[in-house]
């Protein structure tokens, strides 16, 4: 994030203080203040059985320069709409780029509620359960060959005519992506690394690694991947990212992608190489043959070593200066 004079962050102060005084009002207890002096709060909308949770950092920045830093709760996480709304809400910023933003916010969280209820009340066995993620114990020694799940199917995803209910979600998703295409295509997109290619008994893997400093950021990088059709067409695309905030706080995720825990051992992997505002995706192609263990090595191993060619690895071997050139 830039800097911010003193005179323009006590204007930003001023603003959101009247801003939170407003949605305290508005939305009484579903507004909290988690920590007034790290200016970290959340909201909690609820309709029809379904909530949402926008937890929200409010920087010196805002609203003259930069959004709140925010992310959807746990629950939400992964599902197919948490990329759409994430890339909507930086959108609605950007139309009104100085001025405060999280009233529209809110009430855009609300119909966008309303709507996702509507369809999974038609059937409510379809709703989305996320995954659970198994992060590793072990200490990190640059593989994970004791993990015996071979489980390596391409996710579960159901056959053409399964599940009576599910054109329901499917159209929801559909039509919540056609209508924020735009705009998530319009944001900036950071620099993404590709590295080479590893191949072992005929699956592939690649990562993918960029600079991001908050979630929009992230959500932009994951659209402009699946941009590439070969990146799309791949068996799992296993996220991971940490992002460290100013205050020290870190926000970090993983997507397994149907692979199972692959990317809890990711985001393990971040945490004990202490890697900060990056975000890395490893792309695997089945080939038919299952790795067993072998794939989760390879996963992690590709990405490490994507990190440390973008210099996101703090280790006395690595390069100095900026980063890798990008391609």
């Amino acid at each position: 994030m830039a800097a911010v004079s003193v005179a323009d962050e006590a204007q930003n102060r001023e603003d959101q203080a009247e801003e939170l005084q407003s949605l305290e009002c508005i939305f009484a207890d579903s507004w909290q203040c988690l920590d007034a002096a790290n200016h970290i709060y959340q909201a909690t909308l609820e309709h029809s059985g379904e909530t949402l949770s926008l937890r929200l950092i409010l920087p010196a920045t805002y609203p003259s320069q930069d959004a709140p830093v925010f992310e959807l709760d746990e629950a939400w996480q992964g599902r197919p709409e948490a990329d759409i709304v994430t890339a909507h809400l930086a959108e609605m910023f950007q139309q009104q780029k100085g001025s405060v933003v999280i009233f529209q916010w809110l009430d855009y969280l609300k119909d966008f509620l309303e709507s996702y209820a509507a369809v999974h009340a038609v059937s409510p066995e379809n709703r989305y359960v996320p995954p659970k993620v198994e992060s590793s114990s072990k200490d990190y020694d640059g593989e994970f060959a004791d993990y015996d799940d071979d489980d390596e199917s391409s996710g579960g995803a159901l056959a053409e005519g399964e599940g009576e209910d599910i054109s329901s979600t499917l159209i929801l998703q559909r039509q919540l992506r056609q209508a924020t295409l735009n705009s998530m295509a319009s944001l900036p997109c950071p620099d993404i690394y590709h590295s080479d290619t590893l191949t072992d008994r005929k699956s592939v893997f690649q990562a993918h690694v960029a600079r991001v400093e908050d979630t929009t950021a992230v959500a932009r990088v994951r659209f402009e991947l699946l941009q590439n059709a070969k990146i799309a067409r791949a068996t799992h695309n296993i996220m991971a990212f940490r992002i460290k905030m100013p205050t020290g706080a870190v926000i970090q995720d993983c997507d397994d992608d149907g692979e199972n825990a692959a990317g809890g051992r990711l985001l393990h992997m971040l945490q004990i190489v202490d890697v900060e505002n990056a975000i890395v995706v490893v792309s695997r192609w089945y080939g038919g043959i299952m790795l067993g263990p072998d794939r989760f090595k390879h996963i992690n191993n590709i990405a490490r070593t994507a990190l440390q060619e973008c210099n996101f690895i703090k280790d006395s071997k690595a390069h100095k200066g900026g980063d890798k050139d990008k391609h």
